[in-house]
Protein backbone atom coordinates (compact mmCIF):
# COMPACT_ATOMS: atom_id res chain seq x y z
CA UNK A 1 0.00 0.00 0.00
CA UNK A 2 3.07 2.13 0.72
CA UNK A 3 6.29 3.22 -1.32
CA UNK A 4 9.41 4.66 0.31
CA UNK A 5 11.58 6.31 -2.95
CA UNK A 6 15.38 7.49 -1.95
CA UNK A 7 17.97 8.33 -4.32
CA UNK A 8 21.44 9.67 -4.09
CA UNK A 9 24.11 10.89 -6.61
CA UNK A 10 27.70 8.49 -6.13
CA UNK A 11 29.67 10.26 -9.17
CA UNK A 12 31.07 13.36 -6.92
CA UNK A 13 31.84 15.40 -9.97
CA UNK A 14 28.25 15.29 -10.79
CA UNK A 15 27.34 16.28 -6.95
CA UNK A 16 29.29 19.79 -6.98
CA UNK A 17 26.76 22.19 -7.18
CA UNK A 18 28.75 24.92 -9.46
CA UNK A 19 28.45 22.98 -12.54
CA UNK A 20 25.97 20.08 -12.01
CA UNK A 21 22.39 20.73 -13.57
CA UNK A 22 19.54 20.74 -12.02
CA UNK A 23 18.21 16.74 -11.64
CA UNK A 24 14.61 15.27 -10.42
CA UNK A 25 13.06 11.82 -10.37
CA UNK A 26 9.97 10.52 -12.33
CA UNK A 27 7.90 8.58 -10.58
CA UNK A 28 4.83 7.06 -12.17
CA UNK A 29 2.01 4.96 -10.24
CA UNK A 30 -1.89 4.76 -10.25
CA UNK A 31 -3.78 6.60 -7.89
CA UNK A 32 -7.30 7.13 -7.73
CA UNK A 33 -6.60 10.84 -6.77
CA UNK A 34 -4.24 13.48 -7.60
CA UNK A 35 -2.41 14.24 -4.60
CA UNK A 36 0.57 16.15 -3.47
CA UNK A 37 2.59 15.38 0.10
CA UNK A 38 2.98 18.80 2.00
CA UNK A 39 2.71 17.16 5.58
CA UNK A 40 6.63 16.04 5.77
CA UNK A 41 7.75 19.66 4.59
CA UNK A 42 5.68 21.07 8.28
CA UNK A 43 8.89 19.60 10.38
CA UNK A 44 10.45 23.13 9.50
CA UNK A 45 8.29 25.03 11.58
CA UNK A 46 7.82 28.77 10.90
CA UNK A 47 10.32 28.37 7.61
CA UNK A 48 8.52 28.56 4.31
CA UNK A 49 9.58 26.53 1.37
CA UNK A 50 8.08 27.82 -1.63
CA UNK A 51 6.53 25.04 -3.50
CA UNK A 52 5.35 25.05 -7.61
CA UNK A 53 3.32 22.02 -8.33
CA UNK A 54 2.80 21.40 -12.20
CA UNK A 55 -0.20 19.62 -13.12
CA UNK A 56 -0.86 18.80 -17.02
CA UNK A 57 -4.50 19.92 -17.71
CA UNK A 58 -6.55 22.00 -15.75
CA UNK A 59 -7.54 20.93 -12.50
CA UNK A 60 -8.96 21.48 -8.74
CA UNK A 61 -7.08 21.39 -5.76
CA UNK A 62 -8.76 21.52 -2.68
CA UNK A 63 -7.06 24.11 -0.57
CA UNK A 64 -7.32 23.77 3.35
CA UNK A 65 -8.25 26.46 5.57
CA UNK A 66 -4.20 26.56 6.94
CA UNK A 67 -2.89 27.14 3.88
CA UNK A 68 -5.65 29.52 1.48
CA UNK A 69 -4.11 33.01 1.83
CA UNK A 70 -0.82 31.95 0.96
CA UNK A 71 -1.79 29.77 -1.90
CA UNK A 72 -2.20 30.54 -5.79
CA UNK A 73 -3.62 28.20 -8.64
CA UNK A 74 -3.31 29.83 -12.39
CA UNK A 75 -4.05 28.10 -15.80
CA UNK A 76 -2.02 28.27 -18.11
CA UNK A 77 -2.71 27.24 -22.25
CA UNK A 78 -0.19 26.85 -24.67
CA UNK A 79 -1.78 27.54 -28.05
CA UNK A 80 0.15 25.80 -30.94
CA UNK A 81 1.55 28.38 -33.67
CA UNK A 82 5.24 28.87 -34.46
CA UNK A 83 5.43 32.25 -32.32
CA UNK A 84 3.80 31.02 -29.30
CA UNK A 85 5.70 27.89 -29.25
CA UNK A 86 8.91 29.08 -29.48
CA UNK A 87 8.29 30.32 -26.02
CA UNK A 88 7.26 27.17 -24.49
CA UNK A 89 11.38 26.85 -22.78
CA UNK A 90 10.54 30.55 -21.29
CA UNK A 91 7.27 28.96 -19.75
CA UNK A 92 9.35 26.27 -18.09
CA UNK A 93 7.11 23.81 -19.71
CA UNK A 94 10.36 21.57 -20.66
CA UNK A 95 9.86 20.52 -16.84
CA UNK A 96 7.29 18.26 -18.24
CA UNK A 97 9.55 16.50 -20.09
CA UNK A 98 8.18 13.75 -22.62
CA UNK A 99 4.67 14.84 -21.25
CA UNK A 100 5.29 17.82 -23.45
CA UNK A 101 4.89 18.24 -27.30
CA UNK A 102 5.28 21.92 -28.97
CA UNK A 103 3.36 21.04 -31.84
CA UNK A 104 0.03 20.04 -30.10
CA UNK A 105 -1.96 22.27 -27.95
CA UNK A 106 -0.91 22.04 -24.27
CA UNK A 107 -3.15 23.06 -20.97
CA UNK A 108 -1.85 22.44 -17.34
CA UNK A 109 -2.55 24.06 -14.18
CA UNK A 110 0.04 25.37 -11.90
CA UNK A 111 -0.48 25.66 -7.77
CA UNK A 112 1.84 27.76 -5.92
CA UNK A 113 2.06 27.40 -2.24
CA UNK A 114 4.31 29.95 0.30
CA UNK A 115 2.93 28.78 3.85
CA UNK A 116 4.95 28.55 7.08
CA UNK A 117 6.08 25.22 6.86
CA UNK A 118 4.08 24.27 10.18
CA UNK A 119 0.74 25.32 8.86
CA UNK A 120 1.07 22.49 6.03
CA UNK A 121 -1.04 19.99 8.22
CA UNK A 122 -2.45 18.14 4.96
CA UNK A 123 -1.71 16.51 2.33
CA UNK A 124 -2.99 18.65 -0.60
CA UNK A 125 -5.53 16.93 -2.74
CA UNK A 126 -6.44 17.69 -6.20
CA UNK A 127 -9.84 16.45 -7.95
CA UNK A 128 -8.72 16.08 -11.41
CA UNK A 129 -12.26 17.80 -12.99
CA UNK A 130 -12.13 21.43 -14.55
CA UNK A 131 -13.22 23.95 -11.96
CA UNK A 132 -16.61 25.70 -13.58
CA UNK A 133 -14.95 28.86 -13.86
CA UNK A 134 -12.62 27.79 -16.45
CA UNK A 135 -15.29 27.02 -19.03
CA UNK A 136 -16.24 30.51 -18.77
CA UNK A 137 -12.84 31.75 -18.58
CA UNK A 138 -11.97 29.77 -21.76
CA UNK A 139 -14.70 31.57 -23.28
CA UNK A 140 -13.35 34.59 -23.42
CA UNK A 141 -9.95 33.73 -24.13
CA UNK A 142 -10.97 31.95 -26.83
CA UNK A 143 -14.02 33.24 -28.09
CA UNK A 144 -13.64 36.90 -27.27
CA UNK A 145 -16.60 38.07 -29.52
CA UNK A 146 -19.15 35.94 -28.61
CA UNK A 147 -18.62 36.09 -24.74
CA UNK A 148 -18.38 39.72 -25.41
CA UNK A 149 -21.42 39.84 -27.22
CA UNK A 150 -23.46 37.55 -24.87
CA UNK A 151 -22.18 39.32 -21.84
CA UNK A 152 -23.44 42.84 -23.32
CA UNK A 153 -26.37 41.12 -23.82
CA UNK A 154 -27.36 39.95 -20.45
CA UNK A 155 -26.14 42.89 -18.73
CA UNK A 156 -28.19 44.84 -20.75
CA UNK A 157 -31.57 42.88 -20.04
CA UNK A 158 -30.91 42.83 -16.51
CA UNK A 159 -29.77 46.46 -15.99
CA UNK A 160 -32.68 47.61 -18.17
CA UNK A 161 -34.65 45.72 -16.03
CA UNK A 162 -33.28 47.75 -13.02
CA UNK A 163 -33.33 51.04 -14.71
CA UNK A 164 -36.89 50.14 -15.72
CA UNK A 165 -37.91 49.46 -12.15
CA UNK A 166 -36.28 51.82 -10.48
CA UNK A 167 -37.79 55.23 -12.69
CA UNK A 168 -41.10 53.32 -13.74
CA UNK A 169 -42.02 50.94 -11.76
CA UNK A 170 -41.98 48.18 -14.39
CA UNK A 171 -38.95 45.62 -15.20
CA UNK A 172 -39.66 43.42 -18.17
CA UNK A 173 -40.70 46.15 -21.23
CA UNK A 174 -37.81 48.21 -19.92
CA UNK A 175 -35.25 45.27 -20.13
CA UNK A 176 -36.38 44.44 -23.74
CA UNK A 177 -35.88 47.87 -24.40
CA UNK A 178 -32.23 47.33 -22.55
CA UNK A 179 -31.23 44.87 -25.37
CA UNK A 180 -31.02 47.82 -27.53
CA UNK A 181 -28.24 48.80 -25.88
CA UNK A 182 -26.33 46.64 -28.55
CA UNK A 183 -27.23 49.64 -30.99
CA UNK A 184 -25.93 51.93 -28.87
CA UNK A 185 -27.57 54.80 -27.07
CA UNK A 186 -28.76 56.58 -30.20
CA UNK A 187 -30.31 53.27 -31.29
CA UNK A 188 -31.87 52.75 -27.76
CA UNK A 189 -33.67 56.28 -28.13
CA UNK A 190 -35.29 54.91 -31.03
CA UNK A 191 -36.78 51.81 -30.05
CA UNK A 192 -37.86 53.72 -26.95
CA UNK A 193 -39.67 56.02 -29.51
CA UNK A 194 -41.08 53.02 -31.29
CA UNK A 195 -41.68 50.69 -27.98
CA UNK A 196 -42.61 52.80 -24.88
CA UNK A 197 -45.86 53.99 -25.02
CA UNK A 198 -48.01 55.13 -22.58
CA UNK A 199 -51.14 53.50 -21.58
CA UNK A 200 -54.35 55.13 -22.72
CA UNK A 201 -55.64 57.61 -19.52
CA UNK A 202 -59.29 56.54 -18.63
CA UNK A 203 -61.17 59.62 -18.54
CA UNK A 204 -62.19 58.77 -14.72
CA UNK A 205 -58.33 58.60 -13.77
CA UNK A 206 -57.37 61.89 -15.69
CA UNK A 207 -57.15 63.94 -12.73
CA UNK A 208 -55.18 61.73 -11.05
CA UNK A 209 -52.86 62.07 -13.24
CA UNK A 210 -52.74 65.62 -13.83
CA UNK A 211 -52.27 66.00 -10.49
CA UNK A 212 -49.00 63.68 -10.61
CA UNK A 213 -47.67 65.29 -13.78
CA UNK A 214 -48.34 69.13 -11.64
CA UNK A 215 -46.39 67.65 -8.84
CA UNK A 216 -43.67 66.39 -11.36
CA UNK A 217 -43.69 63.38 -9.40
CA UNK A 218 -41.47 61.42 -11.87
CA UNK A 219 -38.94 64.55 -12.18
CA UNK A 220 -38.71 63.95 -8.44
CA UNK A 221 -38.35 60.11 -9.03
CA UNK A 222 -35.59 60.16 -11.64
CA UNK A 223 -33.42 62.98 -10.30
CA UNK A 224 -33.56 60.82 -6.52
CA UNK A 225 -32.64 57.52 -8.21
CA UNK A 226 -29.47 59.44 -10.37
CA UNK A 227 -28.46 61.33 -7.39
CA UNK A 228 -28.59 58.46 -5.20
CA UNK A 229 -26.36 56.16 -7.89
CA UNK A 230 -23.94 59.36 -7.99
CA UNK A 231 -23.70 59.31 -4.54
CA UNK A 232 -23.11 55.67 -4.37
CA UNK A 233 -20.21 55.82 -6.91
CA UNK A 234 -18.51 59.02 -5.55
CA UNK A 235 -18.76 58.15 -1.70
CA UNK A 236 -20.27 55.10 -0.25
CA UNK A 237 -18.14 52.66 -3.23
CA UNK A 238 -14.74 54.25 -2.06
CA UNK A 239 -15.76 54.56 1.46
CA UNK A 240 -16.85 50.78 1.28
CA UNK A 241 -13.25 49.91 0.18
CA UNK A 242 -11.38 52.36 2.59
CA UNK A 243 -13.01 49.98 5.15
CA UNK A 244 -12.28 46.56 3.48
CA UNK A 245 -8.53 47.96 2.76
CA UNK A 246 -7.97 49.68 5.86
CA UNK A 247 -7.34 52.66 4.44
CA UNK A 248 -10.20 54.76 5.86
CA UNK A 249 -8.10 56.12 9.31
CA UNK A 250 -4.01 55.73 7.75
CA UNK A 251 -5.16 59.16 5.98
CA UNK A 252 -2.31 61.58 6.97
CA UNK A 253 -3.96 64.79 8.21
CA UNK A 254 -2.95 67.13 5.68
CA UNK A 255 -4.95 65.04 3.19
CA UNK A 256 -8.10 65.38 5.53
CA UNK A 257 -7.19 69.40 5.63
CA UNK A 258 -6.70 69.94 2.61
CA UNK A 259 -9.53 72.33 0.92
CA UNK A 260 -9.76 69.90 -2.25
CA UNK A 261 -11.00 67.06 0.50
CA UNK A 262 -13.05 69.07 2.13
CA UNK A 263 -15.09 70.40 -0.69
CA UNK A 264 -15.66 66.62 -0.82
CA UNK A 265 -17.22 66.26 1.57
CA UNK A 266 -19.18 68.83 1.46
CA UNK A 267 -20.52 68.43 -1.64
CA UNK A 268 -21.26 64.75 -0.21
CA UNK A 269 -23.54 66.35 2.29
CA UNK A 270 -24.91 68.50 0.15
CA UNK A 271 -26.14 65.59 -2.20
CA UNK A 272 -27.18 63.53 0.97
CA UNK A 273 -29.28 66.00 1.99
CA UNK A 274 -31.16 67.00 -1.50
CA UNK A 275 -31.36 63.09 -1.57
CA UNK A 276 -32.77 62.95 1.28
CA UNK A 277 -35.24 65.73 0.84
CA UNK A 278 -36.41 64.21 -2.78
CA UNK A 279 -37.11 61.32 -0.78
CA UNK A 280 -39.33 62.71 1.98
CA UNK A 281 -41.20 64.62 -1.11
CA UNK A 282 -41.63 60.75 -2.77
CA UNK A 283 -42.71 59.68 0.85
CA UNK A 284 -45.35 62.32 1.17
CA UNK A 285 -47.07 61.16 -2.21
CA UNK A 286 -46.57 57.57 -1.95
CA UNK A 287 -51.14 57.30 -1.78
CA UNK A 288 -51.02 58.88 -4.82
CA UNK A 289 -48.73 57.14 -6.44
CA UNK A 290 -50.20 54.10 -4.68
CA UNK A 291 -53.31 54.76 -6.57
CA UNK A 292 -51.59 54.95 -9.68
CA UNK A 293 -50.06 51.25 -10.10
CA UNK A 294 -53.42 50.16 -8.48
CA UNK A 295 -55.56 51.46 -11.51
CA UNK A 296 -52.58 49.87 -14.33
CA UNK A 297 -50.19 52.97 -14.30
CA UNK A 298 -46.97 53.48 -13.75
CA UNK A 299 -44.27 56.44 -13.40
CA UNK A 300 -44.07 56.72 -17.27
CA UNK A 301 -47.93 57.90 -17.66
CA UNK A 302 -46.85 60.81 -15.25
CA UNK A 303 -43.25 61.45 -17.52
CA UNK A 304 -42.91 64.18 -20.31
CA UNK A 305 -41.54 61.53 -23.36
CA UNK A 306 -37.89 63.65 -22.73
CA UNK A 307 -37.80 63.65 -19.37
CA UNK A 308 -38.57 59.84 -19.36
CA UNK A 309 -35.42 58.87 -22.26
CA UNK A 310 -33.28 60.83 -21.05
CA UNK A 311 -33.41 59.96 -17.24
CA UNK A 312 -33.66 55.91 -18.66
CA UNK A 313 -30.83 56.37 -20.92
CA UNK A 314 -28.43 58.19 -18.02
CA UNK A 315 -29.07 56.08 -14.99
CA UNK A 316 -28.95 53.35 -17.73
CA UNK A 317 -25.17 53.77 -18.64
CA UNK A 318 -23.82 54.62 -14.90
CA UNK A 319 -25.65 51.23 -13.94
CA UNK A 320 -24.09 49.89 -16.66
CA UNK A 321 -20.39 50.94 -15.48
CA UNK A 322 -21.08 49.97 -12.14
CA UNK A 323 -21.97 46.68 -12.25
CA UNK A 324 -20.23 45.29 -15.48
CA UNK A 325 -16.90 46.93 -14.64
CA UNK A 326 -16.52 44.45 -11.33
CA UNK A 327 -16.83 41.59 -13.73
CA UNK A 328 -14.34 42.20 -16.14
CA UNK A 329 -11.75 42.99 -13.10
CA UNK A 330 -12.29 39.64 -11.75
CA UNK A 331 -11.79 37.76 -14.98
CA UNK A 332 -8.88 40.04 -15.20
CA UNK A 333 -7.55 38.90 -12.46
CA UNK A 334 -8.70 36.17 -11.61
CA UNK A 335 -4.86 34.28 -12.27
CA UNK A 336 -6.18 32.84 -16.07
CA UNK A 337 -3.03 32.84 -18.07
CA UNK A 338 -3.56 32.86 -21.70
CA UNK A 339 -0.56 32.35 -23.92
Amino acid sequence: DFSFIASWITNANLSNTSTAKQRGIVVEFPTDKIFYPLKPTSVYGQKRIPTEIRIIGYVSPQIFPNIKDYTNVEYYHNLHNPQISSLYKSMNLTEFGEYYDSSKDFDYTLIKINAPSDQLTQDLSINSFKPSIVYLLELFAFHPIIAATLIIILFSFIIGAITGRLLFGRSLLWGKIGLSNILSLLGMLFVMLYFARPKNIKEEDKTLIDELKQKKIFAIKAWNAILSIVFLIIYLIPLLFAMLFGTLFDMPSYVLLSPQFIIYLLIGVALFLIIYKLGRILANEKNLTKQLFVKGYSYFEIAKYYEASLAYIVLFSMLFVIISYPLFVFIQEFGYHYF
